[in-house]
């Protein structure tokens, strides 16, 4: 299977009218034939209506035109909202199952937040700055703080990355960075799904020690339990705090030990399983959370997460 992008000249082979969106063993489909058999051979209901395009301003007020996309397969549907030409590009990955028109929103939501986190500053334009990016609106630094997406430029020599909907060549923001010289550098890199950097909001360094974990989750548990009891009216406050928590231990299954992740995530649905509840469906929704984020061990003694 392979995404098909800018394929201008190739036509569905089940409508005939709308251009090639993937091809799935060298046949050619829009997305919307694609979804709409990958929803009867799954047997799910995907969402047909919705709003392809709109247009948004981001903080310096600049007017970006994004087309929303779905693409669905067996084990996912992928919401994306993508920047007409070289720009954003945001997307979100739910379950088929999931409400959609909701994933929906959530992609909204995404692209709102992460329009309104400008990596770049608009410096005075009296003085040339030799490590700023020189655009048309003017001259850029880098933040203290930002986000930019990776990609390849098309020269086999160089790549660049995509900073406010900006393309910045690596060699340009290597000499952007020079501004910052003597200081060091934390990076980490995440899958374009995994969520943005929102507008008042930094890294920091967060630890994914496998017994730190396990003592911050039943430390925030203990917040809320009467013995090993919980109350249905702490249900909402409870699983907002351990999600938090959590978060801590998918960092642990993407960039830690995975044995060590598999190890961990078993004890925290025991610590969990051993609770005593009158609610409907806590922990289970938690415990669901855990196993999906767990590496998987396949035959052979293959992983992957």
């Amino acid at each position: 299977m392979a995404r098909t992008r800018n394929a201008r000249t190739r036509r569905c082979t089940a409508c005939g009218i709308r251009e090639v969106g993937i091809s799935v063993d060298g046949v050619g489909y829009c997305l919307d034939c694609h979804n709409e058999r990958m929803a009867q051979i799954y047997g799910v209901k995907r969402l047909e209506l919705f709003p392809r395009e709109f247009v948004a301003e981001d903080a310096s007020g600049r007017t970006h035109r994004f087309v929303v996309a779905n693409l669905l397969m067996g084990g996912f549907s992928e919401w994306s909202a993508e920047e007409d030409g070289v720009g954003y590009r945001f997307s979100i990955m739910v379950d088929p199952e999931d409400d959609q028109e909701a994933a929906l929103r959530r992609l909204h939501r995404e692209v709102r937040a992460g329009r309104q986190k400008q990596s770049l500053k608009l410096e005075d334009g009296r003085y040339i700055l030799s490590n700023a990016l020189q655009t048309r609106e003017g001259q850029f630094t880098l933040d203290e703080t930002g986000c930019g997406r990776i990609e390849s430029s098309g020269d086999a020599e160089e790549g660049r990355l995509i900073i406010d909907g900006r393309p910045v060549a690596a060699s340009v923001f290597l000499r952007m960075l020079s501004k910052y010289e003597g200081f060091n550098l934390f990076y980490q890199v995440k899958e374009l799904g995994d969520g943005v950097l929102e507008k008042d909001t930094v890294l920091k360094p967060i630890s994914i020690d496998a017994q730190t974990i396990l003592d911050r989750f039943n430390e925030c548990l203990g917040w809320f339990l009467d013995g090993s009891f919980i109350s249905y009216k702490r249900e909402g406050a409870c699983f907002a705090a351990l999600c938090e928590r959590l978060d801590e231990f998918e960092l642990l299954c993407r960039h830690g030990d995975r044995d060590v992740a598999r190890s961990v995530g078993q004890a925290l649905i025991d610590r969990m399983l051993a609770l005593h509840h009158d609610t409907v469906d806590f922990p289970d929704t938690l415990i669901e959370i855990v196993r999906r984020s767990m590496p998987k061990k396949l035959p052979g003694g293959n992983e992957h997460g």
